[in-house]
């Protein structure tokens, strides 16, 4: 037993020795760690040092331990030997063996005598204490001046020590914090839908966002550990690293109800989404086709789209012939918004199938390129009813050049007929040479081209004999109003369209004005009560100032990007003229005894002013407006207040004579208000005279000004019109649009959007 405790006592020393080297390794490192002496470190520095007694404490410990070895009993039982003070050997001698004389008696009691010896002194074994040797390994003693400092150390560190350790051997405590992963998701909707981009947000989880299809999720994320995925349909996408610490995914929504972005195995956002397909868009008939005043064809439909209609056509087929490419098209003014009513013009009277029953089915797209179709509806074409004996000649000539253009000669024969007397068109230049262009192109051109072309030409020509320059003012003027739609729906620059409104204002003064020299030519004597309330009961008659009021309204509209609410007003004013009846013109007498009316009632409210201020010496001027008015005769209706107002100024001339202007004011008064009695008579039959209006009003609006329902392109209610206040709020709102769009500093998706907004106005 002795030997085994020997044997480990001699390891002990052997492992203690190799030790100390390391034990100094590690009191020089909790030294400088009690003291604090890592706080101040760098990172860099603070590893630097660390790997460094890392270092030095391998290579102590591999240096004291490599010759560490389990002692052999030799070894024990020489340190007990030499422990316990015994010569010789005893325990090895107890393990001898004689070397030579065996069997000699002298030499067998010797070595009897020898062993018994040895195993007395072995009786006396003590056992020892192991040695380290520090003396030895450490003769300047520092291990007690590493143990003293290690105190002071501690004790210095108290109960912050175990902080302190755990800053010495965390480097990474000097990092700065990780960045917590801050995310950022937009949905941006289809330009088609004209919506804005929808910033998703962490505390929407529970809500149910409705998106439509088709739209774009554009992800960022900064910070954190790993790269993010995001799921969608199930289908898991990685972000792109952008640099170490951003990613960015952008991902077209098809399909899908959650959405969820992790990163390093943990949910940062999740939310739930719901995808609305685009449907195509609805179109139907508002009322069957009609025809207007002027023999257009006015087409009434409702359309409705998810995101607004962007197109609608009118496609007319023959209703005895069912080949695909026999058919007309129309482009037909688009009412704005999702839901909406609208009205389209087209003069087809002109067009072979006038006059021959029709089918008309309305198509309807969307920004998407979708397609909608109404029922059909069948009608009639508007057919042109010519009451100019010539004019009649010349569109029977133009439908046999049609149904037989073999028969030139006979046709030619005809126009020549016609065009050799002029006195039958009221000698008109135009005509004549006209029908001589016919014929000579008939003869020296044998294509068909030529023979359309003069079929237009016979027909421009029976207008001009049947209506005179009304006929071609309203052909430019249609044209003209195309033209100013288009260029509002392409949102063309505010020169094209200002252009354009002055070339449409120019077209309604030409229009207006031969109108009204139809009307004079057709007017015969004077007109008669009946006739005046037939002309007011028409309703639709205007003024150049009511078309003035609103072109400027629409160019206004225009300006501030309201295009919708234009073309609105472009619909009702073409609504208007296309629904325009002639009218006897108002009587030029009667507007100037009216202009005369104005003048005598302000006359007279100076005079009774004065009389307020008690001023003498009026009579004479009172005497003269009496006077003035007296030499005025205009008619049944108007001449008895006139009497009566000339009465009621005599009365008042009598106390100005006296110089008591006070008694003056009754009569004075009751004068102006015979006169206001005469100018709203004479207003009446002007207004008779002129389709029901009083000078300076719309037609058929209410006391707000507002159009009566059903007047306009666009049913009331549809297409609201902008007040001045909406109008400058539009402006204002406009001009911020166009001074965000050029800050370069602007987030992407907000500068898209923007110009987005400004291509629509």
């Amino acid at each position: 037993m002795r030997l085994v405790l020997a044997r480990l006592a001699l390891l002990f020393e052997s492992i203690v020795a190799g030790a100390l080297p390391a034990f100094g390794v590690v009191g020089a490192f909790l030294l400088l760690a009690f003291f604090g002496g890592f706080a101040p470190l760098p990172f860099a520095l603070h590893l630097f040092v660390l790997t460094g007694f890392a270092a030095a404490l391998g290579l102590a410990l591999w240096r004291g331990f490599r010759g560490v070895r389990f002692p052999g009993m030799a070894a024990a039982e020489r340190r007990l030997e030499q422990a316990s003070g015994l010569a010789h050997q005893p325990l090895a001698a107890a393990a001898d063996q004689l070397a030579g004389n065996a069997g000699d008696p002298l030499t067998e009691a010797l070595w009897a005598a020898h062993r018994r010896r040895m195993a007395e002194k072995s009786r006396a074994l003590r056992f020892f204490r192991p040695r380290i040797g520090q003396a030895r390994r450490d003769p300047y003693a520092l291990r007690w001046a590493l143990m003293m400092l290690l105190l002071v150390a501690a004790a210095d560190a108290g109960d912050a020590w175990p902080g302190r350790l755990a800053e010495a051997l965390g480097p990474a405590r000097h990092l700065p914090p990780p960045v917590p992963a801050a995310l950022d998701i937009w949905i941006t909707r289809p330009a088609y839908t004209g919506l804005a981009p929808v910033f998703l947000k962490k505390d929407a989880a529970e809500e149910v966002l409705t998106i439509p299809a088709g739209s774009t999720l554009l992800a960022q994320l900064h910070g954190g550990k790993g790269v993010p995925v995001l799921k969608f349909g199930g289908t898991a996408s990685a972000f792109t690293p952008v640099d170490g610490e951003n990613f960015r995914l952008s991902l077209p929504l098809a399909t899908g109800d959650s959405l969820a972005v992790s990163q390093d195995g943990g949910i940062i956002g999740e939310w739930r989404l719901r995808l609305l397909p685009d449907l195509p868009p609805r179109i139907a008939f508002a009322r069957p086709p009609s025809a207007t005043e002027q023999g257009a064809l006015r087409l009434d439909y409702t359309a409705a789209d998810d995101y607004g209609v962007t197109g609608i056509k009118a496609v007319i087929r023959r209703a005895d012939q069912a080949a695909p490419d026999d058919k007309i098209e129309l482009s037909l003014p688009v009412a704005s918004g999702q839901d909406g009513s609208g009205t389209g013009f087209q003069d087809l009277t002109a067009h072979p199938w006038a006059g021959l029953p029709v089918s008309i089915t309305l198509t309807a797209k969307d920004a998407a390129g979708q397609t909608g179709e109404s029922a059909p509806q069948a009608t009639i074409l508007p057919e042109r009813v010519f009451r100019h004996p010539v004019a009649r000649a010349l569109i029977e000539i133009r439908k046999e050049l049609g149904a037989a253009p073999d028969r030139r000669g006979d046709i030619v024969q005809r126009l020549t007929d016609i065009a050799n007397r002029p006195e039958r068109f009221g000698d008109d230049s135009t005509v004549f040479l006209a029908l001589r262009v016919a014929g000579d192109r008939l003869i020296l051109d044998p294509t068909s081209e030529a023979a359309g072309e003069v079929r237009d030409l016979l027909w421009q020509t029976g207008l001009r004999i049947e209506e005179g320059r009304a006929a071609l003012a309203r052909r430019d003027l249609r044209e003209l109003q195309e033209k100013l739609r288009d260029a509002l729906a392409n949102h063309a620059p505010p020169e094209e369209i200002d252009r354009l409104m002055e070339e449409l204002r120019q077209a309604m003064d030409a229009y207006m004005k031969s109108m009204a020299e139809k009307s004079e030519a057709e007017k015969s004597g004077t007109e008669t009560a009946d006739q005046e309330q037939e002309a007011a009961d028409a309703g639709n008659v205007l003024t150049p100032q009511d078309l003035d009021r609103l072109l400027d309204e629409a160019r206004d509209l225009a300006r501030t990007g309201s295009s919708d609410a234009a073309n609105a007003l472009l619909s009702e004013l073409q609504n208007l003229l296309e629904n325009l009846k002639t009218a006897p013109p108002p009587d030029a007498k009667a507007g100037k005894a009216l202009g005369q009316l104005h003048d005598l009632m302000q006359q007279q409210q100076l005079l009774l002013e004065q009389s307020f201020r008690g001023e003498s010496g009026t009579a004479a001027a009172q005497e003269a407006l009496r006077r003035q008015l007296g030499k005025m005769e205009l008619g049944e209706t108007v001449q008895p207040s006139l009497d009566r107002a000339g009465d009621a100024m005599r009365e008042a001339a009598e106390p100005l004579k006296r110089a008591a202007p006070k008694e003056a004011i009754e009569p004075q008064s009751a004068a102006l208000g015979q006169l206001q009695e005469a100018a709203k008579a004479l207003e009446a039959r002007i207004a008779r005279q002129s389709g029901g209006k009083s000078p300076g009003h719309a037609p058929n609006r209410d006391p707000l000004g507002r159009l009566g329902q059903g007047q306009g392109g666009i049913e009331a209610g549809t297409q609201p019109i902008p007040e001045a206040a909406d109008i400058q709020r539009s402006r204002l709102i406009l001009d911020e649009l166009r001074r965000r769009s050029g800050e370069r500093f602007r987030p992407e998706y907000e500068r898209d959007y923007i110009e987005r907004l400004l291509k629509r106005f």
